[in-house]
């Protein structure tokens, strides 16, 4: 067959996916803007036509290499390390809230839209890559357009108002784009596109499962969406090389690797608990605030420092004969350059009998965690 015909067939296959991809970098921002509360619908009838579009030209051949099992796992064990870590750094830098409710109907509502859109952008990341493996121009064409991708969905968020925004927009969004971007490719290449759906479902879905994320800084954040995708590279590179050295001691390095997340849980547990630094944490053994708290839940407090402000309608932790109380203030006076503060449960009908006073606070309730802190209830329960 002459050259240019060649040319011509390879063209019109990836042509209609690559115009696709185009247009939905280009028009995305005009449509968010146009259509914002139908965003995630619009998403997926888009990503559906690609995928489609991307099975019929393209075709789709399942993975079945030995590494991807091998991939899936690592890509595990790092973004779980990645999340203790990011979380235990927390402690000392500060969390922030999260946007989403926590109730199953509303995660569902926001969760699922997310994961279709991760399965079927991967899988057409997938079939692009594996049509045109052995065509490196086409493969680094890929992820330049998958990098503006993550742009484009990520801009319409930003108001560039703040030296901040700008920093973190450039350094998280746009570098952190391009890292991910070279990971997912590199590992659609050699292992299909589970690995890389995991990745993105853990990373970037978690936060519609957690109330509260770690708020460590643009800076920080610049850093990890780097190191994180070069050190997954590297050791899946490891993995395709058929590193000899590596596949001997693979079982050993694995069971240490596997012993880390719980190490880490522990640390977090233990830090938390002692209160060393930032945060504290306290299980509820009643439902007077109700339903802001429930018997059983753990509330993570600020600690009282002298710069942290205390005013009505916050819900504090603070001490009332021997007894922990985690109730909201409904009112605040000063008496001889002392505060006295007046508590309620949300749950309760009337104020609770007594003042307290400001030296028995020990800091505001910031989160928390549903259910976790019932072990620690009913012991006190057996105990007390």
């Amino acid at each position: 067959m002459p050259y240019y015909l060649i040319m011509k067939k390879i063209f019109k296959l990836w042509n209609i996916v690559f115009l696709l991809l185009l247009l939905y970098i280009i028009f995305y921002n005009y449509i968010y803007n146009k259509f914002g509360g139908y965003i995630s619908i619009i998403n997926l009838i888009f990503w559906v036509i690609t995928a489609i579009c991307s099975y019929f030209l393209l075709g789709y051949v399942k993975c079945r290499k030995i590494v991807k099992k091998d991939s899936i796992q690592l890509v595990i064990i790092y973004t779980i390390i990645y999340l203790i870590f990011t979380y235990l750094l927390g402690i000392i830098t500060g969390f922030a809230n999260t946007p989403f409710s926590l109730k199953i109907h509303m995660i569902l509502r926001n969760f699922v839209p997310f994961a279709m859109y991760v399965v079927l952008k991967e899988m057409v990341r997938y079939m692009l890559v594996y049509k045109y493996k052995k065509n490196k121009k086409f493969l680094i064409l890929i992820v330049v357009v998958f990098i503006f991708i993550d742009i484009a969905v990520s801009s319409v968020t930003y108001s560039f108002s703040t030296f901040n925004e700008v920093f973190r927009y450039i350094g998280v969004i746009i570098i952190g784009s391009g890292f991910k971007s070279i990971l997912l490719t590199y590992v659609s290449l050699n292992a299909g596109e589970v690995p890389g759906i995991i990745y993105s479902l853990i990373i970037e879905g978690y936060v519609y499962f957690v109330p509260f994320v770690p708020n460590v800084g643009e800076y920080l954040d610049t850093m990890f969406s780097i190191i994180l995708p070069v050190m997954l590279c590297i050791r899946l590179s490891l993995i395709y090389e058929k590193n000899k050295e590596f596949n001997k001691k693979r079982a050993k390095v694995h069971s240490v690797i596997y012993l880390l997340p719980l190490i880490l849980i522990v640390i977090i547990l233990m830090v938390l608990i002692s209160g060393v630094f930032k945060y504290k944490i306290f299980a509820i053994a009643s439902n007077s605030m109700y339903p802001t708290f429930s018997r059983g839940d753990v509330v993570i407090m600020e600690k009282k420092v002298h710069d942290i402000e205390i005013k009505i309608g916050d819900v504090i932790v603070f001490n009332h004969e021997g007894r922990v109380y985690v109730h909201r203030i409904t009112k605040i006076k000063k008496y001889n350059n002392m505060l006295y503060y007046t508590t309620k449960g949300d749950n309760n009908d009337v104020e609770d009998n007594f003042e307290t006073i400001e030296s028995d606070v020990f800091g505001i309730a910031k989160f928390y965690i549903p259910l976790i802190g019932y072990p620690t209830v009913w012991l006190s329960e057996v105990f007390v």
